[in-house]
């Protein structure tokens, strides 16, 4: 059970995308939080004491509103940070009421929406977020911008070698209110963002869509190299949560022999009528390594985390909806949209705003974790016996519920929930006594196994 731990309070509020994480290779992990008035917050433990602040980041002017937030790994200490943000055209303090009336050049003027992205200019062996803060290069975008998620571009190092090796490139995606995808990519020589060519990136998202995407996951498959081949074969899933509705799964492979993705199959769920706020790639399965001793434990009852047969396992697909049943489709990499399950209790829930997905128990399966607008964080654990999720508690927090995401932000070794609320930031862990208990049977249990 989780518990609360600390909370941070905001004097405004946030939105779905307005919470991002920073991940570091030494887990000292921070959280950044980004409200409507262009305030914007890192969260962070030191020494496990809770430390807050606010970050002054360059070329956002007063008066806009921030969108969205997002960062994107280049490498172990080096984050690039990005902020979508609006301009509503303000009336000149000189204005008259009949001037405003009569429309002058203001009320002929339009909101204009940018991309303001951060980065380092150089590589260092720490990261400086107030130095980071300081640098930005601004696009003006032609739509409304919504959701911003990075993922990587992979490739093949080259087409001609008997062994290729897999390039990854950090790249961002962003949804707009023109109903496309956009995707923007790094050009290090010039060390600049620009705008790329989705046929080349991203083929299979080049067609308008009808609607306006809310959320995007995506999941790069990367199989090792075969023995007659010598070469990696690289699959990517792309899910999209339709403002319609709608949810769409791309599922493509890397051609050796171009180079770019190639559109396997196409699925589409159009069943439902309200906008889906979230969508999620996941496994059952918290962990994919296989050990002896794993599998002595698993025999045990304890962590049971890859199949009988020792294959990795199969991907599925979590589709929010805001008011209709939330939904598991399973084994989406081989079925698509068509082996579906309903989560029990879900359709009686209060506007669902989001969701996050890891094993907050630690018994190795992954939990699904589903918030509300009506302040309720509703927790789905994997049932081994019948093979489904199942309802496994429900809490009430004293606001709506905007965002969520888990890491190890306290630096203890444990993950922690964090919670965007309409009021603030709330940190939420693993009980101490419940992780005591759960340490004692699984020392037990890896005495027992090596025995």
């Amino acid at each position: 059970m989780v518990k609360d731990l600390n909370y941070f309070p905001l004097d405004v509020e946030s939105n779905i995308y307005g919470m991002t994480k920073l991940e570091f290779d030494d887990k000292t992990n921070k959280i950044l939080v980004a409200t409507l008035d262009c305030r914007i917050y890192c969260i962070n433990y030191n020494r496990f004491k809770p430390q807050t602040k606010e970050v002054e980041f360059t070329y956002i002017p007063n008066g806009a509103k921030i969108i969205s937030i997002g960062t994107l790994k280049r490498g172990p200490n080096d984050f690039v940070i990005g902020i979508t943000h609006s301009l509503s055209p303000t009336p000149p303090k000189s204005a008259s009421n009949r001037e405003l009336i009569a429309g002058d050049s203001y009320n002929n003027r339009q909101t204009t929406y940018y991309f303001n992205i951060y980065a380092s200019e150089s590589v260092s062996p720490s990261f400086d977020l107030d130095y980071v803060a300081q640098g930005c290069q601004t696009l003006r975008l032609r739509y409304v911008p919504y959701h911003l998620y990075s993922t990587e571009l992979l490739s093949f190092s080259s087409t001609n070698s008997a062994t290729m090796e897999v390039v990854r490139k950090p790249i961002w995606l962003l949804s707009g209110g023109d109903n496309n995808l956009h995707a923007y990519l790094e050009d290090r020589p010039y060390q600049s963002f620009n705008e790329a060519q989705l046929d080349e990136c991203f083929p299979e998202l080049c067609d308008k869509q009808k609607s306006i995407a809310l959320w995007i996951d995506v999941a790069n498959i990367v199989k090792d190299s075969s023995i007659s081949t010598g070469r990696a074969s690289v699959e990517r899933l792309i899910a999209l949560g339709f403002e319609d509705g709608s949810v769409k799964l791309y599922h493509s492979k890397l051609n050796e022999a171009t180079n770019r993705f190639d559109l396997i199959r196409a699925s589409s769920f159009d069943s439902y009528a309200t906008i889906i706020p979230c969508v999620r790639l996941f496994r059952i399965n918290s962990t994919n390594h296989d050990s002896i001793l794993r599998r002595r434990l698993g025999q045990s009852g304890i962590n049971c985390d890859i199949n009988q047969d020792g294959r990795f396992e199969e991907l599925n697909l979590l589709i929010v909806s805001s008011t209709n049943s939330s939904l598991i489709f399973k084994d989406v990499l081989n079925n698509g949209l068509t082996d579906k399950r309903e989560l029990p209790g879900s359709q009686r829930l209060d506007c669902v705003t989001t969701a996050t997905i890891d094993d907050t128990n630690i018994d190795g399966c992954n939990e699904l974790l589903l918030s509300t607008h009506g302040k309720e964080l509703i927790t789905y654990q994997y049932d081994r016996s019948s093979g489904e999720y199942v309802l496994d508690d429900i809490s009430v927090l004293n606001y709506p519920i905007f965002a969520m995401t888990i890491l190890d932000l306290t630096g203890d070794g444990v993950k922690d929930l964090i919670v965007l609320l309409a009021s603030g930031i709330l940190i939420m862990q693993t009980s101490s006594v419940d992780l005591m208990e759960l340490c004692r049977k699984r020392v037990k249990a890896v005495l027992s196994a090596l025995t």
